[in-house]
């Protein structure tokens, strides 16, 4: 993607029906960097699409190139920055990751996989319980009392 920016190049995306994947991806580059038109089969062969390729070119394009190349630091100077950056503090606490400070239990999400397994055994439980009652019936285990013999 940076190429296309740098070097002022027109993109047009056009996914296949058969293959969602390329569709998702397509409009996903289109919405981030606006120097790309996103078009279906359908659209493709209208007039409409003819407009959004001529604004395509003569305003995102120029616009975002123009901003790309006119940056304060070049890439280099911007990596060897932030290198000597993060030698000379040490990693600063503001750019650690706020996974380093987690439990090895949340780290690992071990609380999901339990309280997971725990509704898991809840249910197939219940539906135990429910098969058995339907099997065996739903009389109760207590029998009728019998007559009992007086005995003397």
């Amino acid at each position: 993607m940076p190429e296309i920016v740098y070097r002022q190049i027109h993109c047009i995306h056009q996914a296949f029906v058969l293959i969602d994947d390329q569709d998702t991806e397509s409009g996903n580059v289109a919405a981030l960097r606006e120097v790309t038109e996103y078009c279906d089969l359908v659209t493709c062969f209208c007039e409409g699409f003819h407009d959004g390729l001529e604004y395509l070119i003569v305003t995102l394009t120029s616009r975002v190139s123009y901003s790309y190349r006119n940056r304060p630091r070049n890439p280099l100077e911007t990596a060897v920055w932030w290198a000597e950056h993060v030698i000379k503090t040490g990693g600063a606490p503001l750019s650690r990751s706020h996974s380093i400070d987690l439990p090895w239990y949340i780290y690992h999400s071990l609380d999901v996989i339990a309280t997971l397994l725990l509704g898991l055994l809840i249910f197939l439980s219940g539906w135990i319980w429910f098969i058995r009652r339907l099997l065996f019936g739903f009389t109760s285990k207590t029998q009728a009392p019998t007559q009992k013999i007086k005995q003397n």
